[in-house]
């Protein structure tokens, strides 16, 4: 009675998995499924650190790269007794003035442009951010100007267009009512990894920035650097008045 049993459980199997899992060695659906779901578990886990590591390496060559191009600006500074117009941020760089200043000026001989992309080919310094952006850069319209005359505002003679007691209109602030910095000559930003209204090299603009990431695209004289969380991915630099100053004073540009 027992071997009946056994021997209708057996054939029961044999149907249920069929003739050729036994002489073959295939795998019925479920099993694959299986091992799908598995496979795709373990590449989750890989690519989990990876992702992060990506990140975490986009946010340093950033870093550097905004570093640079302070040290760019001072010297451009220092060089030609005041700093550069931004770049118009909607040339693609296969157009022949991307990345230079925007010579427009106005009638006290300040830069027309006070917002726009970092001058990259004018300093020397990287084009895009760590995921594929311009930089956007600021600029306070008393450090940009340039005069005819032959007391300032040229690489030939000796004195800037500003004094001493000169201040930026430009502000940098933690939260409202918080400020990190004030009366800056400029302000240079990337918009991190969602890149919401930061210009790209084919001269396009992103949109999607709201919030604090909106009042760093709307080209106004604030912006916010703080730290980053869900809506807010910002990296935030700036040029400090009185670090500028000091160096004007060291190399004989200004008293």
């Amino acid at each position: 009675m027992t071997g009946s049993i056994c021997a209708d459980w057996e054939s029961a199997v044999k149907r249920a998995t069929g003739p050729d899992r036994c002489r073959h060695g295939g795998f019925t659906l479920v099993e694959m499924a299986v091992v799908l779901l598995v496979a795709g578990l373990l590449l989750g886990m890989a690519l989990g650190p990876l992702t992060a590591q990506l990140e975490a390496r986009r946010h340093a060559e950033t870093r550097a790269a905004l570093a640079q191009a302070q040290e760019a600006l001072t010297g451009y500074l220092l060089i030609n007794k005041r700093l550069p117009c931004p770049a118009d941020p909607a040339l693609a760089d296969t157009q022949g003035a991307a990345g230079l200043e925007d010579g427009g000026r106005d009638a006290l001989g300040q830069c027309a442009r006070l917002e726009g992309a970092l001058p990259w080919l004018e300093l020397g310094v990287p084009q895009l951010d760590g995921w594929g952006r311009r930089f956007t850069y600021r600029l306070s319209p008393a450090f940009s100007r340039q005069s005819g005359a032959l007391a300032c505002g040229s690489a030939a003679h000796a004195q800037p267009c500003f004094a001493l007691t000169s201040a930026g209109v430009l502000t940098v602030r933690r939260v409202a009512g918080a400020n990190l910095a004030t009366s800056l000559p400029a302000v240079l930003l990337s918009h991190g990894a969602n890149g919401a209204g930061a210009w790209q090299a084919d001269g396009s603009q992103l949109p999607g920035a709201q919030g604090d990431e909106l009042e760093n695209a709307d080209g106004d004289t604030l912006f916010v650097g703080r730290n980053a969380d869900e809506g807010f991915d910002d990296l935030v630099v700036w040029l400090a008045t009185p670090p500028l100053m000091s160096r004007l004073v060291s190399s004989g540009a200004l008293p």
